[in-house]
């Protein structure tokens, strides 16, 4: 069994399906702990000094302008868990479960939540113990999977239900056999557990490998249909192509034309016609959409998979890691350094990780260290890095770019800096957490919320300490350690793109059903009616021709668009959603549904090459055909072909080893 190491950034489509499919033991990169006990400090020190922060300090939603006070905060947590646990309908798969929760690690590993480390521990100990928080399937709009996402919490406090061993329990029996006790939620916890996309982005990991594999078979399947049809190959020439290069046909053409490699079809003189119907003779335009619909949906879906989605966010133990951050000194984490570019940052230090830089270009950094993790690099190239720390953290910089900001001090947290760009800042102090502060930049002071649902910082929104008794708060000067309201949740990119390989798929099972329906017409194959040897006196393949057509109204209408539908939540302050999960969820139904239709012309396809009988196939259309007759056999008289595609989806379609074996075939990396 396989271990994923989980760091935040690098979590891929093969990792998801390793853990959710396989089983893969999960673990944590070594810097994950260190970063998230960092931005941990910097919730806590929000919570010491009482600084109104949404989801922290104050409710949530249309709540948002409500303190809350000090003493409830653990137990608000707890409330906003049981308060959100209102999804409805099926369990979701294990598989599914398994996806999501990877997704949430991931998520947390990269730092910006400032949940407590042992939340993200636990959670990677129910994947690595197999407890699978039952979640309904009904529940999301995409505005956070956050009515789903809380019975994962039910079951990290001992609550809700869990499937272990095969049985599904209540979540504290299900903890107890696994040797795991319920976690404590402290302040922010119980957010973070129901908050960002991890069912959209987990759900949608696994759509996306799939829907990958189930385009090569596509490509496989028509390949097996142009020997039977014995179809004119011109149109797949890169020549012609090169003449109007849409996006993902040259591709496309390229699999065709490998896996009829070695057949006679690759000389188009060996076609039966000099023009094929649509079907056959734009597959290369149709699935190379395909492929474009594909690559579209992966560009929004990796920084979901490998982003923080949580609002608000924490900056301070990620900054560095966001965006870039630059430092010098001595200590546990002490950090200087300079910039030229528009984020030009360097860091340099000793310790146990002590690194240097220095940047010339937008983002031009560099490195050198010695000590535990000694790191060294030069260059002004775009990505010239290096970074380095020690102290408890003291930190100090200059800039001069548009955000050019300098931070110098001592203590437990000292900090100064200067800045002379449209955002440049000073701040000064000594102490536990000695701040000072002036901008001479226009905009004046900052750190007050981010609009009426979502204030967080260092300001808030009116009435937010009234009736609680509290000192209203030091202002914190902007740049410091914060907490900011955040709008990474949403997900309008990712349910578009969703949206978009749906209609690409449909378009794919069209033609599908279409290529099928040609083989069937003796007019159009020059082959038996029906593909019986005996003529029109047998039904042939005719009847299955119905359930193509089904399957195809079924993806048809699975692919109406979900991303514009309109919604309403918290009482006009969450104004927006996208339906991102259910856009996710329904990929994983239509790619079953389209695995079958494949399936339905395979069979056929494979029939119309036994009446054909071509001296030579390509070396793709020969593997599939001999592994389809190995299951099912040649057709003579009527007889149910149901079954027939079902064993040839599961069995062939579905098989790893056979997909392994086309991709090689085709060229295409597995």
């Amino acid at each position: 069994m396989t271990e994923v190491v989980v760091d935040g950034r690098t979590l891929s489509y093969g990792d998801v399906v390793a853990v959710a499919h396989h089983g893969a033991q999960v673990a944590l990169a070594d810097g994950v702990l260190p970063r998230l006990v960092r931005e941990r400090a910097v919730v806590d020190d929000i919570v010491d000094r009482q600084v109104p922060t949404y989801g922290l300090t104050t409710g949530l939603g249309a709540r948002s302008s409500y303190a809350l006070p000090r003493a409830e905060l653990d137990a608000f947590s707890v409330r906003t868990v049981r308060g959100r646990a209102n999804a409805v309908g099926d369990p979701l798969p294990v598989a599914v479960v398994r996806a999501a929760l990877l997704a949430r690690v991931n998520g947390l590993a990269g730092g910006g939540s400032g949940v407590r480390p042992e939340i993200a521990r636990f959670l990677v100990d129910l994947l690595n113990a197999r407890v699978h928080p039952v979640i309904p399937e009904v529940g999301s709009i995409g505005a956070s999977d956050l009515c789903q996402m809380a019975h994962v919490g039910l079951v990290v406090i001992g609550e809700g239900s869990a499937e272990y061993g095969g049985e599904v329990l209540d979540g504290s029996t299900a903890l107890r056999r696994a040797g795991l006790a319920p976690a404590r939620l402290g302040a922010k916890d119980g957010h973070v557990l129901c908050s960002a996309s991890p069912l959209a982005a987990g759900v949608g990991a696994l759509a996306l490998h799939e829907a990958g594999a189930v385009l090569a078979l596509a490509q496989a399947v028509t390949a097996l249909t142009y020997e039977g049809f014995r179809a004119n190959t011109s149109p797949l020439d890169p020549r012609v192509l090169g003449l109007r290069p849409a996006p993902g046909q040259s591709r496309a053409a390229a699999v065709l034309l490998a896996l009829l490699a070695g057949g006679a079809l690759g000389d188009p003189r060996n076609a039966r016609r000099v023009q094929d119907p649509l079907s056959l003779r734009c597959a290369a335009q149709v699935h190379g959409a395909g492929y474009a619909a594909l690559d579209f949906a992966d560009a929004a879906l990796m920084p979901e998979l490998n982003g923080c989605g949580d609002n608000p966010v924490v900056l301070g133990g990620v900054g560095g890691d966001a965006e870039g951050a630059n430092g010098t000194g001595t200590g546990t984490e002490e950090l200087s350094g300079t910039g030229t570019g528009p984020e030009g940052l360097s860091r340099a230090g000793s310790g146990t990780e002590r690194l240097s830089s220095t940047g010339t270009g937008p983002q031009g950094l560099s490195s050198a260290g010695s000590a535990t993790e000694r790191l060294s690099s030069a260059g002004s190239a775009t990505e010239r890095l290096s970074s380095a720390g020690s102290g408890t953290k003291r930190v100090s910089s200059t800039g001069t770019s548009s955000q050019g900001l300098s931070r110098a001090g001592s203590g437990t947290e000292r900090l100064s800096s200067t800045g002379t760009g449209p955002q440049g800042l000073s701040r000064a102090g000594s102490g536990t957490k000695g701040l000072s502060g002036a901008r001479s930049d226009p905009e004046g002071p900052t750190g007050g919320g981010d609009g009426p649902g979502a204030p967080a910082g260092a300001g808030g929104a009116p009435g937010m300490l009234a009736g609680n008794g509290d000192e209203p708060p030091a202002p914190v000067p902007h740049g410091a350690d914060e907490i900011l309201s955040s709008g990474n949740f949403h997900t309008p990119g990712l349910a578009l793109a969703y949206d978009t390989l749906a209609l690409a798929l449909t378009q794919t099972a069209s033609i599908s059903a279409e290529r099928m329906r040609r083989l069937l017409d003796p007019a159009v194959s020059g082959l038996p009616a029906n593909l019986s040897p005996y003529g029109p006196e047998r039904s042939g393949f005719a009847p299955l021709v119905k359930t193509a057509q089904a399957l195809v109204a079924e993806i048809r209408m699975l692919s109406t668009p979900v991303c514009t539908d309109p919604r309403q939540g918290a009482d006009a302050v969450e104004d927006d959603s996208t339906n991102a999960a259910l856009g996710a969820r329904r990929l994983t139904t239509m790619l079953g549904r389209l695995r079958q239709l494949l399936a339905v012309e395979a069979v056929v396809a494979a029939q119309a090459v036994d009446l054909a009988a071509p001296a030579a196939l390509g070396r793709g259309p020969e593997f599939l055909h001999r592994a389809i007759r190995k299951l099912v056999p040649t057709l003579n008289d009527d007889r149910p072909h149901g079954v027939d595609v079902e064993t040839v989806s599961r069995d062939i379609l579905g098989s790893d080893d056979v997909r392994s074996t086309l991709n090689a075939l085709a060229g295409e990396v597995t």
